[in-house]
């Protein structure tokens, strides 16, 4: 079986909210979410699952439910079967209540994936899945399911990325797929939303295009012309198959160098498949690839379409191997045509249609304005010539020269060849068509299931016909003549108006080669766009169509208009008004006065295909019914069922909507649906299904029900029936119901003895207010004396009471007695204290009966209690019928009172303390005090005892120990004598907190007083607390100075002073002269800081100096030139610097001798050499020296003399 995909949409589906099960139903969808891909999809099964609305496609008896949250505008679904299972995958939006059917997948087999490739979705909405196997039950019902983000479109997905492919010789495919592609523009046919482009460019006049599709996928294969995909023009589409069948398009009339796009999409939508695809045909070459017979390039199937192709006679040689053209109409002597050795023709091939006619014509104002063509029949290599045309007196005058042939008695089915060339040697481009007028005649009105697109034209092959009462609004009545009077209304109703729409005004409507085309409406009203071209016009200019709509009362006669008439060369529209739904109406189109035009009709509205036919729509369930498709399909294909003949035989269990698509109606696949309704058979009932049974001699009444009309076994037709079996007797019904649909039940009656009626029960006397059941027996019905009928009564009388049934089996009836004798209840009290307080008790006594038992489980009469809070006793008392009743009685415990004493626990000796008793109305205390506040000095540590009573005369005590502290005695010890700027410790004892006058709170402080100071302290224990002072005494430092220079160079000394008392102390001891002296030399070789320390009655003071030492050395260096004249300037040379510890200074003479040395660190030369002064010159010097610091310098130079 093949299954397919029916893409629906916005199919409102209503639903009731009273669902199933959890995943079984929609209301309780199992929610999944997107995952970024499948790797880990969600399991499920349809195992156990039922139905909740019909399938999209098969049997949805186990749909189960799935719920998901968009996050993109497009998503991908994916379901994953077991081996067993063909799973059908349905979307849909919406609530549960109003869903909303988006997609519906079942284009695989058993056990193969179906993936659903949602467009267009809202981000945030839910969405539900359905998930089933297509035939009955669940199949291995196991699958699993997943939602993810949809693949990525192919480059390809818009024409403007339209991938380029070669035409080669042979077929190299190209592997492409439509997964993830959206839709561009609408679908020629199917559903066009994974359209994906390519293009080619044309090398010769004919190219053919093939895609081998992927197992699922059903192509559709569209071309198209155009300067660029904003001008694109539909030239052909193709869908001549189904799923995993190649689609072609063998294009002729290519013009080379031109570019051509090329559309593929599944047919069925929502997916997306992979493809292969080629472009085949012959290579690019100077001369024709028809320019030969043999090479004849085939035509498209021919209809009543005239569809212009172009093709060109540049580069073709004369076939002078064919029969030389002869007879060629409307041409001159010798009517060849011109054709001769220097002719250029081409040729073509055409199969003829079922009608043996064909007509041949050239496309006007358009290529070679003189061109010749012939028609043969017979083979390539051997052909006979069955018409010629050289000129042709087509309407006006501009295209005379221009041939038509029209043929008619050709053999249907045969090819034969048309050969063109240009008159003489003419060469270039010229446009031909071939068509059949197949619609010629009203009888043979071409059936057009979808007038939408449909093309035709107004050739020359088209004869008058003019059936019934047609004829034009100026031809008289006199057929076969039928006079043409323009300007005069002869009543004919082509081109007639009415309240149907305009008509011809001037009545000049005569029917010249008019054509028939057969549609259904669809609605009330048809709105027809007609557009116009290629036009010959003769020499009234407004000439060109005439159309209008016709009905007819028989097959092609008694027509009258129901639309407007038009007439024009260019476009226009017809409207047609008050039409009957489902009826077929006529379009006539005619040339006036012989103008020939192609046209195109695009239905805005009111057309229908011709939809399944079901003589019985609603069928009874087991019934069968035949569906019958339209006529002249070329295939078949149902579903459910995979049948693929045009009519089926079928036999639903259920309501069931079957789909049929038909192949070559419209030149396209169309798809049309027949829903065949399944009424349940009535369950008929006799009595309510109940046993029937009567008293011997009885009468019984038999009622069926369910049914509408009902036929019993003794052909009887009322209801209800009576009827009286002496014996068990067997009746059946038989009824049907409002659809025809019928049903049958049967009933035994039963001949019932009599009865006999007795009543029992548990005991024959009860207590007032108790209930008693009574059973009844021995009935088939019962009747109490309170009209109740069950076979049991529960009675609770208040006085003694006779109570009755009576019982029916069948009719037969008898009756029972019963009393009931009914005892009062006893009157219980109960006597005792109600109030008492928490720990008393009381004695409460029962009285009114024989025996009692208390809710304390105690059964005497007398019972004494303890409560400790308010509580209700109650008693049953039981009188000597065993009657009871209970009463209670509440006793209320007062609380204890909650006495307090609030006050000091501890007070010093000889202070008072004040105690304070709370939680009673009055007081006493243990000192005989009854105010609640009392003032106690005690001497010791003493308890009070207080007794409080409350308002209800409870009483409680309370007690309240006064502790007695002994006093602190507080001391400090410490140092008293200290040096100033010296500290000291005091520490205070004798309590347990501290607070000194210096506000510390430690036991012990430091001080550092300037002066003599007295300081305080006083301590606290429990509160009770003592103090004392300690003076400490200050004793003044000794008065010392210290002074100095404060820098020095490195290697310098400088004298340090100290002023005050000796004696003194200095340090740091090293690089001082003396370390007891008032003033010491210093001689540091870094920056120090030096103290003096003196000291006078054991208190000690010190001062300090700091010398700074300048320890930059900077640059040793020797002048470059000197002037020893004695004017006190620059008279000697030395070596400069400011560390210099040891020196070798040298100067040569220019020859090398020394002529100076020193090694004495100031050591200056004057010139002065060998007793004289030298003259002015250039001498050479050399330096050796150390610093202080231990860096050795080494320097050599020249300098200069100037005298």
């Amino acid at each position: 079986m093949r299954f397919f995909k029916l893409f629906i949409l916005f199919t409102i589906i209503a639903l009731s909210n009273n669902l199933f099960a959890q995943a079984d139903n929609c209301s309780f969808a199992t929610s999944i979410s997107v995952t970024a891909n499948c790797s880990s999809p969600t399991s499920g099964t349809t195992i156990g699952a039922t139905q909740n609305i019909p399938g999209c496609v098969g049997n949805a008896d186990d749909d189960v439910w799935y719920q998901f949250v968009a996050t993109n505008t497009s998503h991908q679904i994916i379901v994953t079967p077991s081996a067993s299972m063909d799973p059908v995958v349905q979307l849909f939006s919406n609530t549960c209540a109003s869903l909303v059917s988006i997609s519906c997948m079942d284009q695989g087999f058993t056990g193969q994936t179906e993936t659903i490739n949602a467009t267009g979705l809202t981000i945030g909405n839910t969405y539900r899945i359905r998930v089933y196997h297509y035939g009955v039950g669940a199949g291995s019902g196991t699958f699993t399911i997943c939602v993810t983000n949809p693949p990525p479109a192919p480059s390809n997905d818009n024409c403007g990325n339209a991938i380029n492919l070669l035409v080669n010789t042979t077929c190299i495919n190209t592997s492409a797929t439509s997964v993830g592609a959206t839709q561009s523009m609408v679908g020629c046919t199917g559903n066009a939303d994974d359209d994906v482009w390519f293009s080619f460019t044309a090398v010769n006049s004919t190219a053919t295009i093939t895609v081998n599709p992927s197992s699922s996928m059903d192509p559709v294969l569209e071309l198209f012309s155009g300067t660029g995909c904003g001008t694109l023009s539909s030239i052909q589409c193709e869908d001549s198959g189904f799923m995993n069948g190649n689609e072609v398009i063998n294009a002729v009339g290519l013009i080379p160098g031109n570019i051509y796009f090329v559309r593929v999409y599944d047919y069925y939508g929502g997916g997306g498949h992979p493809f292969d695809i080629c472009i085949t045909g012959p290579s690019a070459s100077p001369i024709p690839t028809n320019d030969e017979p043999c090479n004849a390039i085939a035509l498209p199937t021919v209809n009543s379409d005239c569809n212009f192709l172009q093709f060109s006679t540049v580069g073709a040689t004369a076939s002078m191997g064919a029969p030389t053209p002869l007879a060629c109409s409307g041409g001159s002597a010798p009517q060849q045509g011109g054709f001769g050795a220097g002719s250029a023709d081409v040729w073509f091939s055409v199969v003829v249609p079922a009608n043996g006619q064909i007509s041949i014509t050239t496309q006007l104002n358009f290529g070679i304005n003189d061109g010749v063509m012939a028609l043969y029949s017979g083979t390539c290599g051997s052909l006979t010539q069955i018409a010629c045309s050289d000129d042709y007196n087509y309407p006006g005058t501009g295209n005379d020269f221009k041939p038509f042939i029209s043929a008619t008695g050709l053999t249907p089915g045969a090819t034969y060849y048309i050969r063109y060339w240009g008159f003489g040697t003419t060469t270039g481009d010229f446009g031909i068509c071939v068509a059949s007028p197949v619609n010629d005649f009203c009888s043979t009105a071409l059936y057009i299931c979808d007038l939408n697109g449909y093309s035709g034209t107004t050739s020359a092959a088209y004869t008058p016909d003019r059936p019934c009462n047609m004829r034009g609004n100026a031809e008289q009545n006199n057929p076969p003549t039928y006079t043409y009077t323009p300007g005069t209304n002869t009543g004919g109703i082509f081109g007639q108006g009415g309240p149907w729409g305009t008509g011809a005004p001037l009545f000049d409507v005569q029917i010249n080669n008019n054509s028939w085309i057969k549609f259904t409406a669809g609605n009330t009203t048809a709105i027809l766009n007609v557009a116009i071209s290629n036009c010959w016009i003769g020499n009234y200019p407004s000439g060109g169509i005439q159309m209008q709509i016709f009905e007819a009362a028989t097959s092609c006669c008694n027509f009258t208009p129901v639309s407007n008439f038009e007439e024009s060369s260019t476009n226009f529209t017809i409207t047609a008004n008050n039409l009957t739904i489902g009826n077929d109406y006529y379009l006539m189109i005619d040339g006036y006065a012989g103008d020939i035009c192609s046209y195109t009709i695009t239905a805005n509205s009111g057309i229908q295909f011709p939809d399944i036919v079901a003589p019985r729509p609603n069928i009874c369930y087991g019934d069968t019914t035949t569906l019958f498709g339209p006529d002249l399909a070329s295939s078949y294909l149902w579903m459910p069922g995979g049948d693929t003949t045009q009519n089926i035989t079928v036999q639903p269990s259920t309501t069931t909507t079957y789909t049929l698509v038909v192949e070559g109606v419209c030149g396209n696949k169309q798809t049309m649906t027949k829903t065949i309704t399944v009424n349940p058979n009535p369950t008929i009932q006799i009595n309510n299904g109940n046993p029937v049974s009567v008293c011997n001699g009885s009468t019984a009444t038999l009622t069926a029900s369910g049914g509408n009309t009902y036929v019993w076994d003794d052909n009887s037709t009322t209801n209800p029936r009576n009827v009286n079996p002496a014996t068990p007797t067997t009746y059946w019904v038989e009824g049907t119901d409002a659809n025809g649909c019928v049903g049958y039940d049967t009933t035994t009656v039963q001949i019932l003895t009599q009865p006999t009626a007795s009543i029992t029960a548990n005991d024959t006397s009860i207590c007032i207010s108790d209930n008693l059941v009574l059973h009844a027996s021995g009935g088939g019905t019962y009747t109490w004396n309170d009209n109740s009928t069950l076979d049991s009564l529960i009675v609770s009388p208040t006085t003694t009471t006779t109570y009755w049934v009576e019982i029916n089996v069948g009719g037969c009836l008898d009756t029972a007695t019963f009393t009931v004798t009914v005892h009062p209840l006893p009157t219980p009290t109960i006597s005792g204290n109600t109030t008492i307080c928490v720990g008393d008790s009381t004695v409460l006594t029962a009285n009114g009966g024989n025996s009692y038992l208390w809710n304390t489980t105690d059964t005497a009469a007398a019972i004494t209690v303890t409560p400790t809070t308010t509580t209700t006793y109650s008693v049953i008392v039981t009188n000597a019928n065993g009657c009871f009743d209970s009463t209670s009685i509440t006793v209320n415990v007062n609380p204890l009172p909650n006495v307090n004493i609030t006050g000091n626990d501890s007070i010093c000796l000889g202070t008072n303390a004040t105690l304070t008793a709370t939680g009673a109305a009055s007081y006493v205390w243990s000192n005989s005090a009854t105010s609640p506040s009392i003032t106690v000095s005690p001497t010791v540590t003493t308890t009070y005892t207080v007794v409080g009573t409350s308002s209800f005369g409870c009483i409680d005590s309370a007690q309240h120990t006064v502790n007695l502290i002994p006093q602190p005695v507080a001391t400090i010890t410490g140092t008293d004598i200290i040096c100033d700027g010296e500290t000291t410790q005091l520490t205070a004892t004798g309590g347990g907190s501290y607070l000194w006058s210096t506000t510390d709170t430690t036991s012990t402080i430091s001080v550092m007083p300037n002066d003599t100071t007295t300081y305080t302290v006083i301590v606290t224990t429990n509160g009770c607390v003592d103090s004392t002072s300690y003076t400490v005494q200050v004793k003044p430092l000794p008065t010392i100075n210290a002074y100095a220079g404060t820098t020095i160079m490195m290697g310098q000394s400088t004298p340090i002073y100290a002023q005050g008392t000796p004696p003194f102390l200095w340090t740091p001891t090293d690089s001082l002269s003396c370390t007891t002296c008032a003033n010491p030399t210093a001689s540091p070789r870094e920056t120090t800081t030096y103290c003096v320390q003196t000291q006078k009655d054991g208190c000690f003071n010190s001062a300090c100096v700091t010398v700074y030492v300048d320890e930059t050395c900077g640059e040793v260096y020797v002048p470059n030139a000197f002037s020893p004249n004695g004017d006190g300037n620059n008279d000697c040379l030395k070596v400069y610097s400011n560390c210099l510890s040891e020196v070798l200074f040298r100067v040569y003479s220019r020859w090398g001798a020394l002529i100076y040395e020193t090694e004495d660190v100031n050591g200056c030369w004057d010139g002065f050499y060998n007793g004289t002064y030298l003259n002015s010159g250039v001498y050479a010097y050399t330096v050796q020296a150390k610093l202080i610091n231990g860096e050795e310098i080494e320097l050599k130079g020249d300098v200069t003399i100037f005298k």
